[in-house]
C-alpha cells in the first residue's frame, strides 16, 4: 500500500453501507370360663401348626421372590449394556454475527496510540472486498486485505474493511464472517499453503497506480499467519500482513511505516481478543 495513499487516495473502494385408606378388624364372641384353658391349649397348637405353615409358606416365597427381584435385575443390566441410555448431542457454539464482529475492530484512536505514530485518520471504511487487482494470482493477494483474489471462493459471509492512514503510516485492518469455526480456520491455513511459494516473489498491486511488492516468507505460528514485504520502489517502507480465526471470524491485518513494520501482530491480537462467543 503505497504511502501516499489517503482521503483522496481510495480508489479500489466501492462507495460507503403437577387417599391414602384405613381398615378395621372384627373381634370373635367370648367363650364360657372352663372352655378357656382346653381352648386356649387347642388354640395354641393350632397356632403353632398355622405359624409353622406360615413361616414354610414365608421362607418359599421369600425365596421366589429374591429369585424373581435377581432375575429382574440380571434382566436389567442386561438390557441397560444391550441398549446403553442415550448421551444428550454435542452442542455446537453459535456462529458470531457480523454485527458482533464488525464492533471487535478498535477505534481511530486506540489504533493511533498502539502504532505510536500520530493521529491516524479512517479514510474508508465499508462491508465490500476492494476492486483492486493483484498478481500473480497464484499469491492470492498476499500484499494487502481485502482484495478479491484472496476472499473470493473461500466461503466468507460478510465483511468489514477499513483503512487508517497519516503521513507516517497506513493500517487496514478487515474482520470477515465464515458459517462455522472450521471454515474460518482452514481458510488461514489454506492461505499459508498458497502463499508459501510466494516468498521473495514481487507482487503488483493495481489501485491508483501500479505498485511492485515485494513479499517475505509466510511463517505460521499459533494460528497466526504472518507475510513481511516492502516497496520495491521506496524500500524502507515496509509493511507486516496478520491473520487470524477466532470462532467463525478471520481478522486480517496491514502496517505499513517506514523503516518497517512489526505492529500488525499486536493490532490483530488486540481484535481477536475482542471477538465475543456467538
Amino acid at each position: 500500500m503505497d504511502p501516499n495513499y489517503g482521503p483522496t487516495g481510495a480508489s479500489g473502494w466501492p462507495p460507503g453501507v403437577p387417599q391414602g385408606y384405613a381398615w378395621a378388624a372384627q373381634l370373635p364372641p367370648r367363650r364360657p370360663r372352663r372352655a378357656r384353658i382346653g381352648a386356649w391349649l387347642m388354640a395354641g397348637g393350632a397356632v403353632a401348626v398355622v405359624l409353622v405353615a406360615v413361616a414354610v409358606v414365608l421362607l418359599r416365597s421369600g425365596g421366589t421372590n429374591s429369585s424373581m427381584v435377581e432375575s429382574k435385575r440380571g434382566a436389567a443390566a442386561s438390557s441397560s449394556a444391550a441398549h446403553p441410555a442415550p448421551t444428550s448431542p454435542q452442542v455446537a457454539d453459535k456462529p458470531v454475527s457480523f454485527e458482533a464482529a464488525r464492533r471487535t475492530l478498535p477505534s481511530p484512536a486506540d489504533i493511533s496510540s498502539l502504532m505510536g505514530v500520530g493521529e491516524l485518520q479512517s479514510t474508508w471504511d465499508y462491508p465490500a472486498l476492494s476492486t483492486s487487482t493483484s498478481g500473480p494470482p497464484v499469491c492470492g493477494g498476499i500484499n494487502t486485505p481485502g482484495l478479491r483474489e484472496t476472499y473470493d471462493g473461500s466461503g466468507f459471509l460478510q465483511t468489514r474493511n477499513e483503512v487508517l492512514s497519516n503521513d507516517k503510516a497506513i493500517v487496514m485492518q478487515q474482520v470477515s464472517t465464515f458459517k462455522s469455526s472450521s471454515a474460518a480456520k482452514e481458510f488461514v491455513a489454506d492461505l499459508n499453503n498458497k502463499w508459501g511459494p510466494c516468498a521473495n516473489t514481487t507482487i503488483t498491486l493495481q489501485a491508483e497506480t501500479l505498485e511492485h511488492w515485494r513479499a517475505g516468507v509466510p511463517n505460521m505460528a499459533d494460528g497466526v499467519l504472518t507475510v513481511p514485504m516492502h516497496d520495491e520502489n521506496q524500500p524502507d517502507w515496509g509493511c507486516q500482513r496478520a491473520l487470524a480465526a477466532r470462532y467463525n471470524v478471520v481478522a486480517d491485518v496491514l502496517t505499513c511505516e517506514f523503516g518497517g513494520s512489526t505492529r500488525a501482530v499486536t493490532l490483530l491480537q488486540k481484535i481477536v481478543d475482542r471477538v465475543p462467543r456467538g
